[in-house]
């Protein structure tokens, strides 16, 4: 009996708490105090309280302080919250900002774009640099001293397909001569654990470079802030900044913002090749991106078209296109991470500004193997759990295994109930199509840090797709 009362109390407790937490947000929302009721109700989120509530919340708080672009995402998350119709009325007002909220230099606004000579699409103002769009402009600031009329036209030409292309097919028509490639190589760094992993990995020699999104979003620089003062500060390393807003061109064609390619996430640098005297650029992608589609089905990646095509169409740009971590699982990426100084700083969370937010999908698959706050119970992770077939599929499913919650994905029983300690290893095939003159240091690098899969490997059974 006594057992019965303390449990009905311990009920009554959570509910007034629940309640009470309740009040304190909608308090700081009535007050209009919206970024303060917006963070409480991220916590009630971790909590795994009032959720319906909550995401109501931040919906509003959102639309309130002029986030629209945050609106837009979140709406994308939780399309069922949308009674007033905030996702159609935010992109309305993006539409119209994107001309309003900065004044276009005359000589942009009046041009036209040339499909025939790409040069003409682009401006320069100032360390502003400017692109011209058949549906608007976007923008770069680009390093003091960087000139327009010493970049090669192979390289606007590249960075014009790696915007447009999936738009307008007929971009991705080669007019230029080939660029000679220069002396350095770089890296298209992103602040997050994967991206630190391939810094890691890499001579010191390399340039790290930033692209930091200058319009409001769901998407938070904070923590990829943390990482590169901590690179710069205690590391002694330059990591260069280029603020830029190219990821609303997808808005134009009824997409969300983002990059329209994959490698479009290095623009900056391929714009500023000539400026660094750059002949090979590089970025952090996975075996989740190469080996595996999308994570869940294997593909020869070696004999793939992607890889057919792209280091010879960078190659004419003078660039030597690297993948020098793709032969690393995300487990090995955080694995390189946490054996360095850098492993507390780095968070690849993107929707707080300081550590994790606890509750979206790289929390879960990211920091929860890391031994960070998580809530497995959060509606986002619930959600993708549930997805067919499983959103970052194998890695998913051994964060699942290394953290003890294999209950919350009984569909997928057969395979979390193998032993999943092979992910934490590196696909030896993967160093072969590293270039040649990079490849005896990323081996050797690989070495320090990672045993090899064995073989047979697993990796090469893998499709989760049937």
């Amino acid at each position: 009996m006594r057992g019965g009362y303390l449990s009905k109390d311990m009920g009554l407790f959570s509910k007034l708490k629940t309640v009470l937490s309740r009040q304190r947000v909608r308090y700081h929302y009535n007050k209009k105090n919206w970024k303060k009721a917006k963070k409480l109700a991220r916590i009630e989120l971790i909590q795994n309280r009032n959720i319906d509530f909550s995401n109501d919340i931040i919906l509003r708080s959102h639309w309130n302080l002029g986030e629209y672009q945050e609106v837009i995402v979140h709406i994308g998350e939780h399309p069922e919250i949308d009674e007033q119709h905030y996702l159609q009325r935010a992109k309305n007002i993006i539409s119209v900002s994107k001309w309003t909220a900065e004044p276009l230099p005359e000589e942009v606004q009046s041009a036209v774009f040339n499909w025939e000579n790409v040069r003409e699409n682009w401006f320069q103002e100032d360390q502003r640099l400017w692109f011209r769009h058949p549906k608007g402009a976007v923008h770069w600031d680009m390093p003091t001293g960087y000139k327009l009329d010493d970049t090669h036209d192979a390289l606007l030409e590249l960075a014009t397909q790696l915007l447009l292309g999936p738009f307008i097919p007929k971009v991705k028509t080669i007019r230029a001569k080939k660029r000679v490639p220069g002396k350095h190589r770089a890296l298209a760094y992103s602040g997050g654990v994967d991206s630190t992993a391939a810094y890691l990995m890499m001579p010191e020699s390399t340039i790290l470079a930033y692209h930091q999104r200058t319009f409001p979003s769901n998407l938070k620089h904070g923590n990829a802030l943390q990482a590169i003062s901590f690179i710069r500060d205690q590391m002694n390393r330059p990591v260069h900044i280029f603020p830029s807003n190219h990821e609303l061109i997808r808005t134009d064609y009824g997409m969300e913002a983002g990059f329209s390619t994959s490698y479009a996430a290095g623009i900056h640098l391929i714009l500023a090749a000539d400026f660094f005297d750059l002949g090979a650029l590089s970025f952090g992608t996975v075996v989740e991106n190469t080996w595996l589609e999308k994570g869940v089905r294997f593909r020869d990646f070696a004999n793939s078209w992607h890889w057919k095509y792209w280091p010879k169409r960078f190659l004419h740009a003078g660039l030597c296109l690297d993948l020098p971590i793709n032969h690393l699982t995300e487990a090995c990426t955080m694995r390189v991470c946490m054996e360095s100084t850098i492993g507390e700083v780095v968070n690849s969370c993107i929707r707080q500004d300081d550590g994790g937010c606890g509750i979206c999908w790289k929390c879960f698959h990211k920091n929860g193997p890391m031994g960070r706050s998580m809530n497995p119970k959060s509606r986002e992770i619930q959600m993708k759990l549930k997805q067919t077939p499983l959103r970052s599929g194998m890695h998913a499913l051994w964060a699942l295994q290394k953290q003890n919650l294999t209950h919350l994905a009984p569909q997928y029983a057969e395979i979390l109930n193998q032993d999943l300690t092979w992910w934490g290893s590196f696909y030896p095939p993967g160093l072969s199509i590293i270039s040649d003159d990079l490849q005896p240091y990323i081996s050797e690098k690989t070495g320090q840090f990672l045993e090899h899969m064995p073989t047979p490997y697993s990796i090469e059974l893998i499709d989760m797709t049937e």
